[in-house]
């Protein structure tokens, strides 16, 4: 009885407060689209740092005495170490070969001895494409025995870290940012709805009704809204998408998981807010 009570109010609150309502939806709506902007962003932007990482190349160079075995035993340790993605071992017949490739032209009468070492390429994970982590695992290739030097493009590790911190800095300022602003209209819209009541709320605790049940009421027509708003907030995404999906490619690499989790922290929120404001209700003054 209480529950269909609750329900036949929450419809009559949706008749008579249609412009909160639409207020809440509306707030839902651009709430959803911002938090699938922000998952999308963040995705586009740790793929590119991905891709960036990827191609910073660490050369660990084996001394130049160093026999096959040895080499091998440099090869290994490195790949062993956790912050490594790949390792290629070169040996120095293969980088001769390379070298002959590039030149176009024979050494064999050039150099008599191969003077080219045993070499490892590294690529690093991208968590270890930091400044830090990346001094680490440098000092630890070359305390590895019969390691000769350890190289890596200076300029374009520095580009990458600086690009990583700006990035960073970028995604959760404007996630914070975007949340923070919608967040707050849907609060406010919520909580004007459920200070308009409070001439009611104040009659219903003078009979005696508990504050749930006073609450459900307004929390039904805040799941109602806001209900409507994800819904427009889905079309207005989609529509979003078909409109920029020409000019970003990379659109359809989005997984599928940040747009769950996207519209589930809205829905989640939202449920939230509607509770907390229907539950904050008050007599007027």
């Amino acid at each position: 009885m209480a529950l269909s009570f609750s329900f036949s109010q929450a419809h009559k609150l949706l008749r008579y407060r249609f412009g909160s309502s639409v207020k809440i939806a509306i707030a839902t709506a651009f709430l959803t689209l911002a938090s699938t902007v922000v998952a999308i962003g963040y995705y586009g932007i740790t793929a590119e740092i991905e891709q960036l990482s990827s191609n910073l190349v660490v050369t660990v160079f084996a001394a130049s005495h160093a026999d096959s075995a040895e080499s091998v035993s440099i090869f290994r340790q490195v790949k062993s170490i956790p912050q490594v993605a790949t390792a290629e071992l070169i040996t120095p017949e293969q980088a001769q070969k390379e070298f002959a490739e590039s030149v176009g032209q024979k050494l064999d009468n050039l150099l008599t001895n191969n003077p080219f070492p045993s070499v490892v390429k590294v690529h690093l994970l991208p968590s270890a494409c930091t400044r830090e982590s990346l001094d680490d695992v440098v000092q630890t290739f070359r305390k590895i025995p019969m390691v000769d030097d350890v190289v890596y493009n200076t300029a374009y590790a520095n580009a990458l870290f600086s690009r990583s911190k700006q990035t960073s800095v970028m995604i959760f300022a404007g996630a914070i940012g975007i949340f923070a602003v919608f967040l707050f209209i849907l609060y406010f819209a919520l909580r004007a709805e459920t200070a308009a009541g409070g001439e009611e709320v104040h009659v219903l605790m003078l009979l005696g009704a508990t504050r749930g049940f006073v609450a459900m009421p307004h929390i039904l027509f805040g799941f109602y809204s806001c209900a409507i708003g994800l819904v427009l907030g889905a079309g207005m995404t989609i529509g979003s998408y078909f409109l920029v999906r020409p000019m970003i490619g990379w659109l359809d690499t989005v997984p599928l998981e940040y747009l769950e989790i996207s519209t589930a922290s809205v829905i989640v929120l939202s449920i939230l807010l509607s509770v907390s404001t229907a539950y904050s209700v008050k007599k007027k003054s």
